[in-house]
């Protein structure tokens, strides 16, 4: 009950319009702040003040604002309290906004840009820093990344940071019961790691990149709800952070236990381990490797995947210095807190799953116009653009700013938003409807 409560109080929080605390020269002011990191004059400028949303959303879980949504659902006012305290001490409450712009680019791209405006005061606070780490600066993961990857995800973020954060939020705003739960929690996974959580996260650094490349010929299938789906073989590599070895020996420690043995190889001076043969039981190959660089854990898929990382950062070879990269980010700052990227290969996969996801879900729903049901699919996966991307992070003082190139523009990304939050109501209306224990017809 409360749980469904909470989602509609979120949704009447948002929905009730902003109340600015501070009178309109708050309001005002934030949007300036907004507005003036935005590109105008585009398809898309959308500005979104937030105002100070913790204390109306907790003025809706207490039922104090006009037409709450259950009465006796209401949450009692001192653990709102500790809520909002909790909140703000880990700098949740300094978020005021968030705009988004989208204007033609260079080719077929469109340049995008999203800014979330918070108060400068709380960037150093742990939800911020946990989530988009501190200083920007060049991420040295990007060398380990051979070329011929088709998607890349690098960031600095604090994985301490964030548990500590849970940790916290258990203790003091989640009452006896999440404390309980959490250090059950806890020790479990002390118990399957045969490390403490806290210990292991506390030996990484603030810097994580997981990279994928897709196979040009080998396939394997995925069972959907309307057949199935082929999708190209893919290849991992993962990158974190270390200022120890403990992970390696964790991951190390798991692969014995579960009987993989693992033999040795030096690749560019650096000692790799990798499982003996492939896994069996899986959809595609994989043969996990490992091997420590300076500053790095590598984890790959296969052996070939850590070998080739390990020989692109040793001369310098690897995807950030192929032409294709170099132009997608071109103009934008490589001295960052992370960069999205995605090529046409990569684009074009996460465009068939999504089309065959859509499809998959209303397989069996009778049309009566194809015509219609055509055009749904298209609204909710995007049109006929496909969605790569060359984006990068930088956490500012006052906010953070996502910026760079895609390949889907501001029309499209209002039709798919449009369609998720229909998609949204309708999945919350069903739950509503749906008989409950109890209920008689």
């Amino acid at each position: 009950m409360i749980k469904r409560y909470v989602t509609f109080a979120v949704l009447a929080a948002w929905l009730g319009g902003s109340v600015p605390v501070r009178g309109d020269i708050e309001a005002r002011r934030n949007f300036e702040a907004i507005a003036s990191q935005l590109d105008p004059g585009g398809e898309l400028f959308l500005v979104l003040q937030a105002g100070r949303w913790i204390d109306r959303l907790l003025q809706t879980l207490a039922g104090e604002q006009a037409g709450a949504l259950d009465p006796d659902a209401q949450v009692p006012r001192e653990a709102l309290e500790q809520t909002r305290r909790f909140l703000n001490r880990m700098g949740v409450g300094a978020w005021r906004g968030v705009g988004v712009s989208s204007s033609s680019s260079r080719g077929a791209a469109h340049a995008v840009k999203l800014f979330l405006l918070r108060d400068a005061v709380d960037s150093s606070l742990p939800f911020w820093r946990g989530l988009f780490g501190w200083q920007p600066r060049r991420l040295m993961s990007l060398d380990f990344v051979p070329a011929g990857f088709a998607m890349v995800r690098a960031g600095t973020l604090e994985p301490k940071t964030l548990w500590d954060m849970l940790a916290e939020g258990a203790r003091e705003a989640g009452g006896p019961a999440a404390q309980t739960r959490f250090d059950q929690r806890r020790a479990d996974l002390t118990v399957q790691l045969g490390i403490a959580p806290d210990d292991l996260l506390a030996s990484l650094r603030d810097e994580m990149l997981l990279a994928v490349r897709f196979a040009q010929e080998a396939t394997f299938t995925l069972p959907v709800a309307n057949g199935d789906l082929t999708l190209p073989v893919p290849a991992f590599l993962l990158v974190v952070a270390t200022g120890e070895d403990v992970l390696r020996g964790v991951i190390e420690a798991q692969l014995a236990h579960r009987k993989i043995p693992l033999t040795e190889s030096v690749v560019a001076g650096i000692t790799m381990r990798q499982a003996e043969k492939e896994l069996e039981g899986l959809p595609f190959p994989l043969q996990p490797a490992l091997a420590s660089a300076p500053g790095f854990l590598l984890l790959g898929s296969t052996p070939a995947v850590v070998e080739e990382a390990l020989l692109a950062y040793r001369h310098r070879n690897g995807l950030v210095t192929r032409p294709d990269f170099v132009a997608a980010f071109q103009g934008l700052p490589m001295v960052n807190n992370g960069i999205l990227y995605v090529d046409e290969v990569a684009a074009r996969v996460l465009k068939h799953w999504q089309v065959s996801r859509f499809e998959g879900r209303h397989a069996g729903e009778e049309s009566d116009s194809p015509a219609m049901t055509r055009l749904t699919t298209a609204l909710a996966t995007g049109g006929t653009g496909l969605p790569t991307c060359a984006l990068v992070v930088r956490n500012w003082k006052n906010g953070v700013m996502i910026n760079g190139n895609s390949g889907i523009g501001g029309e499209a990304l209002m039709h798919a938003t449009g369609a998720a939050a229909q998609t949204l109501w309708n999945a919350l209306w069903q739950r509503e409807e749906l008989p409950k224990k109890g209920d008689t017809f």
